[in-house]
């Protein structure tokens, strides 16, 4: 996601929000990025791994991507490189 000013990005998480309630998988996985590198939210980590877990449920590729990094990172409760690859292989 580009760099753009703080509150450009609080306006566009606004957008987010309302559509990830409504379960857009696009909304969903955008949302948890922006979670994911604090765009527009304060930055938390539980937050994104729960948007992008939903994201990835609906089978949105770039929401299996963010969990699949954070599990590689360990960026999340119980991570592992083990279900990292898992998820990737979903691609």
């Amino acid at each position: 996601m580009a760099q753009l000013p703080n509150p450009q990005w609080q306006e566009i998480v606004h957008y987010y929000r309302r559509a990830a309630e409504q379960g857009n998988a696009d909304a969903l996985a955008a949302l948890g990025h922006a979670y994911a590198n604090g765009l527009g939210v304060e930055q938390n980590n539980k937050t994104a791994f729960k948007l992008l877990s939903r994201a990835a449920e609906g089978g949105h590729p770039s929401g299996m991507y963010g969990l699949g990094y954070m599990y590689l990172t360990g960026m999340c409760v119980g991570g592992s490189v083990c279900m990292g690859v898992c998820v990737g292989c979903m691609l």
